[in-house]
């Protein structure tokens, strides 16, 4: 069974949508653990890969949105086929 385009953009948005939360998530726990602890593990920013950790993340979590815009500002106002 083929799927159609539409479908298939779906499919790609979902998975870049929770690729996007997944990311977002993942910086919202390091901050977490760098400013108050995170399961009684305080953090610093001064630990080694702390400051790379973020610049990652965010990198990542910058092509998930970027990604996402793209693809659906390319299926506006196009008609389903």
């Amino acid at each position: 069974m083929a799927l159609t385009r539409r479908a298939l953009l779906e499919r790609i948005g979902a998975v870049g949508g929770a690729g996007a939360v997944y990311m977002a998530l993942s910086i919202g726990g390091l901050y977490k653990a760098i400013h108050g602890g995170l399961f009684e593990y305080q953090e610093t920013s001064d630990a080694p890969y702390v400051q790379m950790s973020f610049a990652v993340e965010f990198i990542g979590l910058a092509a998930f949105v970027v990604a996402m815009v793209l693809l659906f500002a390319g299926t506006h106002g196009r008609a389903a086929t």
